[in-house]
């Protein structure tokens, strides 16, 4: 389970994107986009699909789970 101590947790693809942070803003202190409130975490939803889901993938992995044990849906 991540917490606020492994916050933030940075896009594989951006030096200033946050995926997953403590407050709704990225280091360059814009806003994120789309914030989704999880647990005590904000997550950026902001994005297609097939990144959503890499991303997802991503973020279980930093949680130590194994992402195969998962199952995404889009609502």
């Amino acid at each position: 389970m991540l917490s606020a101590s492994d916050c933030p947790v940075m896009s594989e693809r951006s030096s200033v994107r946050y995926m997953v942070s403590t407050d709704p803003v990225h280091s360059n202190g814009a806003p994120f986009t789309v914030p989704r409130k999880v647990g005590g975490l904000y997550v950026e939803a902001h994005d297609n699909r097939p990144s959503l889901v890499r991303k997802t993938k991503f973020i279980i992995e930093r949680a130590g789970q194994d992402p195969a044990r998962f199952k995404i849906r889009f609502s």
